[in-house]
C-alpha cells in the first residue's frame, strides 16, 4: 500500500514534495523501522553537531547484507545544515556486530563553512554493536561533498557516535 501511495504522490507532486510526504506516511510503520540519533564532530574544524536519521523497514537483502531507504538531517554549531535521502545498508558479520553504510544525496545550507553549492552527497561507513535487541551503538565516519559539480569542492569529513533505536 505504501508503495502505491508513494508512486501516486511522486507522479502528482514530484520528488521535492514527495519525500517529506512519504516520511510522514512511514511513521505508521515505525515499529519496523529504525531511528538514529548521533553526535558528530567535523574532522577539519572540530565543530560539533547533531544528526537524526529515519530508516524505513528493510527493502532488500542479500545474505548478511540488508538495504533500506532512509533520510538524514544534520546541523552543527556553526549553523551548517544538511538534509538528504537515499540508501542505507547494514552488513551483519557476527551475532551482535554490524557494519553500516549509506549514500544520501541532499541539500546543504551554508552557515560558516562553504562547501561549494547546495547539492551535496553524503557517504557514511561505520561499525556498530547491538547492546540489546532494540538498541545499537555505532561509530561512523562520513564524507560530504558536491562531487565536483561545482568548481569549489573542499568536502567535509566527520566522526559520529550513533545510537540506533529499532
Amino acid at each position: 500500500m505504501l508503495k502505491q501511495v508513494g508512486t501516486k504522490v511522486l507522479r502528482t507532486v514530484g520528488a521535492p514534495i514527495a519525500i517529506p510526504a512519504l516520511m510522514a506516511l512511514s511513521f505508521s510503520s515505525a515499529s519496523y523501522a529504525d531511528w538514529v540519533g548521533g553526535v558528530t564532530t567535523d574532522v577539519d574544524t572540530d565543530g560539533v553537531g547533531l544528526v537524526v536519521e529515519h530508516h524505513w523497514p528493510v527493502s532488500w537483502t542479500y545474505g548478511a547484507l540488508s538495504g533500506r531507504w532512509g533520510v538524514a538531517g544534520r546541523i552543527d554549531e556553526d549553523r551548517d545544515a544538511f538534509f538528504g535521502a537515499g540508501v542505507t545498508g547494514e552488513y551483519r558479520f557476527a551475532q551482535r556486530w554490524y557494519i553500516e553504510m549509506s549514500f544520501m544525496p541532499g541539500l546543504y545550507h551554508r552557515g560558516e563553512t562553504d562547501l561549494g553549492g547546495t547539492v551535496h552527497f553524503r557517504t557514511m561507513i561505520g561499525l556498530g554493536v547491538d547492546v540489546s535487541d532494540k538498541i545499537g551503538l555505532g561509530l561512523t565516519i562520513d564524507h560530504m561533498s558536491n562531487g565536483g559539480i561545482q568548481s569549489k569542492n573542499p568536502g567535509s569529513d566527520a566522526l559520529m557516535l550513533r545510537i540506533k533505536f529499532r
